[in-house]
């Protein structure tokens, strides 16, 4: 079948055709069967078989896109993909119905895309700055001298299986070696470079190089020569680039320097130090001390003992600690009194911010079932205990569970959350709230328990929301709300009662200063309770 002049589109359907598309924008469509497609010239986009043929009747189609940007899918089968002149995109098989094939991917001229898709692909970008991708299966990618600036991409995916790069008149004396994060960047003279994206990440297979001469390098050899990290102990050094170091075995020191790098220690007593950037920093097995830099860093001790190092102008750092670690210690490098840091507690995760510079340091599932699960060193060597935390300003969360939570001194803010909690504010002027309950992207109220909250000395605001509770103002002029069958004690100090709905009891004392008492919505009239007083004054009139 043939198109000649025109934008044509031709259909095989079954059998095994050949199809000429002529020249101007074609669209040929194989079907099933071994077909024969020539594009010619034109934008053209050609399919070697169609997405509702069974695989089993897909067959290996040769196809050439001849002059112009094309697009060829191989689909199935075992296909032969030439793109002939111009910018052109090769996929050896189908996007969306995942079919496999060990396909034959060639760019020739321009500066093509190849996608080898699912098998054992071979590809060949030809001249021209080109983007070469095996995806999964064992693929040969091949290279020549004079190709131009090629990126091969994918390296890295544990899905990519082991592929070779083989380098035809290219020998490893002409080449000079660089690493940009992952990636190792081979350059030939000013005119042609290859750069393997992902051949360096710890994760990529057992991919190999193979050189003109016939001398061949992997992964180990290519950190060895950019002074990355073997079995002995190493000092590796990243770039201003987004790096990615790993130390292997040994004991060893990495420097991230800047960019956003990916460092790893491995196994044995290391040292990890992120640098500019926003990093990821894990010690792997063994001693570790884990130092993030400038930057919104992460830090992962793994097993052993490991020392975390935070300092003002840090940035935004989180530290999560592995269950196996032995003993876990954070270093406040700079900070020597606590009151220069807000804390706050949130589903056991200690949050410390500077005052300073209002960024933090989280340090994830600190409040452990038997108590902290690290040790906090201030500058000056001393720990920083943890009823030491909560003597200046303070928010804390609970969780789902019944929670006991103490404000001590400072102006605090207390959740309890979800379950039966029991709250004490108290010095200092505090909000203490039992329900709460954070669903996407707004606070719902009234998710109720039966919470006893008692907030201690100082002005105080206290919420119990829906559910029985016990609301105890304490020492001050406290604003309390309820919301089911609650009982509110003022306590000392001129205070506010919201009984809110249900039946509720309020309870006064001698001493208990003058109280103003609001309630509505309840299904009986509310009970006041009044203790060891004489004399019922006027001003209580509307209590009832």
């Amino acid at each position: 079948m043939s198109g000649g002049a025109g934008m044509d589109w031709i259909n095989g359907q079954g059998g095994d055709d050949v199809i000429d598309g002529g020249d101007d924008a074609d669209t040929l469509l194989g079907g099933a069967g071994a077909d024969v497609i020539i594009g010619g010239a034109g934008y053209d986009l050609i399919v070697g078989d169609d997405f509702d043929t069974p695989e089993s009747e897909q067959g290996n189609d040769t196809i050439e896109g001849g002059l112009g940007d094309d697009t060829i899918l191989g689909m199935g089968g075992n296909d032969q993909l030439v793109g002939g002149e111009g910018n052109d995109s090769l996929y050896g098989d189908d996007q969306v119905g995942n079919f496999a094939g060990n396909d034959k991917l060639s760019g020739n001229t321009g500066d093509d895309y190849l996608d080898g898709g699912r098998g054992d692909d071979q590809l060949d970008g030809g001249t021209g700055n080109d983007t070469l991708i095996g995806a999964e299966g064992n693929d040969t990618y091949l290279i020549k001298a004079g190709d131009g600036h090629d990126v091969l991409s994918g390296l890295g995916d544990q899905l990519a299986g082991s592929d070779t790069i083989a380098l035809s008149g290219l020998s490893r004396n002409q080449a000079t070696f660089r690493r940009s994060g992952s990636a190792l960047v081979m350059t030939f003279g000013t005119d042609q470079s290859v750069r393997l994206e992902g051949f360096l990440a710890r994760d990529s297979g057992g991919h190999r190089i193979v050189f003109g001469d016939g001398s061949a390098m992997d992964r180990a050899e290519a950190l060895s020569l950019l002074g990355g990290g073997t079995a002995g102990d190493d000092d590796l050094q990243g770039s201003d680039q987004d790096d990615e170091l790993y130390g292997e075995r040994g004991n060893d020191r990495l420097y991230g320097q800047e960019g956003n790098d990916s460092l790893n220690g491995g196994i044995g007593n290391d040292l990890v130090f992120g640098g500019g950037g926003n990093d990821l920093l894990e010690g792997g097995d063994g001693d570790d001390l884990l130092d993030g830099g400038t930057g919104d860093d992460r830090l992962s001790g793994g097993a052993g003992s490991d020392v975390f190092r935070y300092g003002t102008g840090y940035g935004n750092d989180s530290i999560a600690f592995d269950p196996a670690a032995d003993v876990r210690q954070v270093q406040l490098l700079d900070i020597v009194n606590p009151s220069n840091m807000y804390y706050a507690l949130k589903n056991g995760a200690l949050i410390m911010t500077v005052i300073e510079t209002g960024q933090s340091l989280t340090i994830e599932g600190y409040a452990g079932a038997n108590g902290p699960t690290a040790r906090i060193l201030l500058a000056d060597g001393s720990e920083l205990l943890p009823e030491m935390l909560w003597r200046g300003a303070d928010e804390i969360e609970g969780n789902s569970w019944d929670d006991e939570i103490y404000g001590y001194d400072g102006d605090d803010r207390l959740i309890g959350m979800l379950g039966k909690d029991t709250i004490y504010g108290g010095n200092g002027q505090d909000t203490l709230i039992g329900d709460f309950l954070y669903h996407y992207y707004y606070w719902q109220i009234g998710v109720g328990d039966d919470d006893y909250l008692d907030g201690g000395e100082g002005d105080d605001y206290i919420y119990g929301d829906s559910g029985d509770d016990i609301l105890i103002g304490g020492a001050g002029n406290d604003s309390i709300s309820g919301g089911g069958a609650d009982i509110l004690n003022g306590g000392a100090g001129s205070d506010a009662l919201y009984g809110g709905g249900g039946a509720d009891t309020y309870e006064f004392g001698r001493g208990g200063g003058r109280d103003f008492i609001l309630e509505s919505g309840g299904w009986r009239p509310s009970l006041p309770r009044f203790d060891e007083i004489d004399t019922l004054k006027e001003g209580l009139n509307n209590a009832a």
